[in-house]
């Protein structure tokens, strides 16, 4: 199932076409990184692994 980000257009007022691609790559980029660091964190530890609270690494890193 595909994770849909918005950026509401009241947050993007006054940025030009070319600055609202510039958000968009940006993000995409940043959220690609934040995926990678992710699974590099998931791989580190084995998955029987977990927090205190129950969690894996990861989900620390995304704050589930």
């Amino acid at each position: 199932m595909p994770v849909d980000i918005r950026v509401e257009d009241t947050d993007l007022v006054g940025f030009s076409d070319l600055a609202k691609d510039g958000v968009k790559k940006a993000g995409k980029d940043f959220i690609k990184h934040i995926i990678a660091e992710a699974n590099r964190l998931d791989v580190q530890r084995p998955t029987t692994h977990l927090t205190p609270a129950g969690h894996r690494p990861a989900d620390r890193l995304l704050k589930i």
